[in-house]
């Protein structure tokens, strides 16, 4: 029975055999076919007779000799597949049970040698297969016609959002630097008349202070006790200094009537001296303390609501002060510069077209928040003054010219730093490779979500890439460097973003994002096929190229024509 098997492949080996054209690609046919009968092996390396032609034995090491028959690794099988695409298959893939070719040709010629194989498996499905991706063509040709609509008006887009842009910046730089002149010129008339309001308000306080001490309430024995003017201090520290000097001649002069105590002579001044000094050497020396003052009780009360009122606003400058503090609008430095990009995936993902292709910029010839009342670390002088309008040292309200020269000085500063910020931003859009004719333009001021089943991942074309969890981001996942941002060897097909979150005893991490054409702008898979270095992929129209679409189109082209003539 062996026997019998093995001759059945045998005779089909040769029938195999007889036929040297098969799995050949059409333009090599006239080598397999030599006037001479000896075939040469393709890489030029040995000749052998015609009839080892698919012998299933390999004699070239190229695998020339064997393009019907699985026996050279290293050799390619063509598929005719007459009614659809003729595709090229590794020879290896000849009899293995398994149909490559819709035409079924690559397991035709071996039923018997493989006993798991049913000669009827592989069935022509040529036919069949070109009716379906007749309709999967004609639907991607259209889509990808779409697609390059949608790139032509990006491209155009871009042409005039970038003169404008230019044209912008022009306007902004000329009026950063006449804001510059003004805020130069408001900041030294407010120095002088700072100077002038200091020096003004120092001599009405040494004034305020002289007529308080001359209008001091006069001195009654007997009455409420309040503290006096500086003035009467004075002299109360000078009565309580002759006092003391009294109290000590009385005291000197009762210690020389009593006995002196010690060694020598009772009556010698020495011994009365040494007695004094030792009875107050344990006594802390006396210090002279002012002596009451009686006032009439109505001038006490009318001092101490005076006292309790400066108190009064004195705390309340304080807090309105702090208060002051709390409610200021700072604008920081802008960090996130895609914060004013829109977002697109997940679930408002709203595509690209639409509304939301453009930028929404802001308006920076619209009215500016003034709320801002200081500009935090910068020191020009002259800003530091209260809300209500009064001098924080004093009730005196503030000068209407000194009070219009601050609002002006801080209006100058917020509009000068809003546009500032514009201008970096202008000039960091300047230095983007975005295409050889902006077709990314679009893209860079947008951003992109993606919501995997345990991460939402965030991409920022030209600024980052980034892993969030709940809304928070917990990674960096690398950020956009100009200088290697494309990959060269696949520019405007692949880019880079690097420098991310340094892993745990790992490198920096960093995703390679690649570029396919479609319809709709959207990121369609994440992985991280290596330790901290991911791949994400990204289809958008501005990935779109004539060429793509010219090669689809042939396509379709030889698919009508295999219907034709079938």
């Amino acid at each position: 029975m062996r026997r019998c098997c093995l001759f059945a492949a045998g005779l089909l080996l040769a029938s195999a055999s007889a036929n040297p054209l098969r799995g050949v690609l059409p333009e090599a046919r006239a080598a397999y076919l030599p006037g001479d009968g000896q075939f040469r092996c393709a890489d030029g390396d040995g000749v052998l007779p015609a009839a080892r032609i698919n012998d299933d034995y390999c004699d070239c090491r190229d695998g020339s000799d064997e393009p019907g028959t699985s026996a050279c690794s290293a050799g390619r099988y063509y598929c005719v597949n007459e009614g659809h695409f003729p595709i090229s298959i590794f020879a290896s893939r000849v009899g293995d049970g398994i149909c490559d070719c819709c035409d079924g040709s690559d397991e035709a010629a071996y039923p018997a040698a493989n006993p798991l194989l049913d000669s009827t498996i592989c069935t022509n499905t040529c036919t069949a297969l070109a009716a379906r991706d007749l309709v999967h063509f004609e639907s991607e040709t259209v889509s990808m016609r779409a697609a390059l609509a949608q790139r032509y008006a990006s491209v155009k887009s871009a042409a005039d959002q970038v003169v404008q842009e230019r044209d912008e910046l022009a306007r902004l730089e000329v009026e950063v630097a006449r804001l510059g002149g003004s805020l130069a010129n408001v900041t030294a008339r407010l120095t002088v008349l700072d100077e002038e309001e200091t020096k003004q308000r120092e001599a009405e306080d040494e004034e305020r202070r002289a007529r308080e001490a001359e209008n001091a309430p006069p001195i009654v024995e007997g009455e409420v006790s309040v503290e006096r003017p500086d003035d009467a201090k004075g002299e109360q520290t000078q009565e309580a200094e002759d006092v003391d000097h009294a109290d000590t001649a009385e005291d000197e002069a009762t210690s020389a009537d009593e006995p002196a105590i010690g060694a020598g002579s009772g009556d010698g001044e020495g011994g009365a001296a040494w007695t004094q000094s030792w009875m107050r050497m344990d006594e802390p020396p006396v210090q002279p303390q002012p002596e009451p003052v009686a006032v009439p009780a109505a001038a006490a009360a009318a001092a101490a609501n005076d006292a309790g009122a400066e108190d009064s606003d004195s705390d309340s400058s304080e807090s309105d002060e702090h208060e002051g503090r709390e409610n200021l609008d700072y604008d920081g430095e802008e960090g996130d510069e895609y914060e004013s990009r829109d977002y697109e995936g997940g679930d408002d993902d709203e595509g690209v077209g639409g509304d939301d292709d453009e930028r929404e910029g802001e308006d920076y010839d619209g009215d500016i928040d003034y709320s801002r009342s200081h500009d935090e670390g910068e020191d020009e002088g002259g800003d530091d003054w209260a809300d209500n309008g009064a001098d924080s040292d004093s009730d005196r309200p503030i000068p209407p010219e000194l009070a219009e020269l601050r609002a002006e000085k801080q209006k100058i500063n917020t509009r000068k730093r809003s546009l500032d910020d514009r201008i970096k931003e202008l000039k960091k859009a300047t230095t983007l490779d975005l295409g050889p004719n902006g077709e990314f333009f679009t893209l860079s001021r947008k951003c992109f979500k993606y919501d995997a089943p345990d991460y939402t991942y965030e991409f920022c074309p030209f600024d980052h890439v980034s892993q969030k969890k709940g809304g928070v981001e917990i990674a960096a996942l690398g950020s956009w460097q100009n200088s290697d941002g494309w990959v060269a060897v696949s520019k405007y097909t692949q880019m880079k973003y690097s420098h991310g979150m340094r892993c745990w005893s790992g490198p920096d991490r960093s995703t390679v994002v690649t570029l396919k054409c479609g319809a709709r702008s959207e990121v369609t898979s994440v992985s991280e096929p290596e330790m901290c270095s991911y791949a994400l992929t990204f289809v958008t129209p501005a990935a779109c190229t004539d060429e793509h679409l010219a090669n689809l189109e042939q396509l379709l082209s030889k698919l009508k024509a295999y219907k034709d003539e079938l």
